[in-house]
């Protein structure tokens, strides 16, 4: 589900970042959403491009596991909040370990234009050469 923000498909993963496999929420973003209502959703909230690193302390992004598991980020901006969920099932419960075992700070990246995600094609993605992807880090809310 989400709330004042692009249609997304979320796929929790882990990458390779900073030199460490790091928990990331991909948030894929279907070729259908208008390229401005997601740049709008991109500034509004401090995802950087590819190119840069997201910094934890700059970002007011928090996610928590709800008392009845599900998955909640909470986008948080001056103007405008934003939420996004994933409902309570196996490998949502085994990648939120994974983030509360690595401290709690998550990354969340924004991957436009893609339709069927996977995590191979998130890594693809990611990869040298592999295309176009915004990131932030969240934090947990504890």
């Amino acid at each position: 589900m989400t709330v004042n923000m692009p249609a997304v498909i979320g796929l929790p993963i882990a990458l390779d970042l900073s030199g460490g496999l790091t928990p990331v929420l991909a948030l894929a973003v279907p070729s259908t959403v208008p390229r401005s209502e997601l740049d709008e959703f991109i500034e509004r909230h401090g995802f950087v491009p590819r190119q840069q690193t997201a910094q934890a302390h700059a970002s007011r992004t928090r996610w928590v596991l709800e008392p009845d598991g599900r998955l909640t980020v909470r986008f948080n901006a001056e103007e405008k909040e934003a939420r996004f969920e994933m409902p309570n099932e196996p490998e949502i419960q085994a990648w939120a370990a994974f983030a509360i075992a690595r401290g709690g700070t998550v990354g969340v990246m924004i991957l436009p234009e893609m339709d069927a995600p996977t995590a191979a094609a998130v890594a693809l993605r990611t990869g040298v050469g592999g295309g176009e992807y915004w990131l932030l880090s969240a934090g947990m809310d504890t």
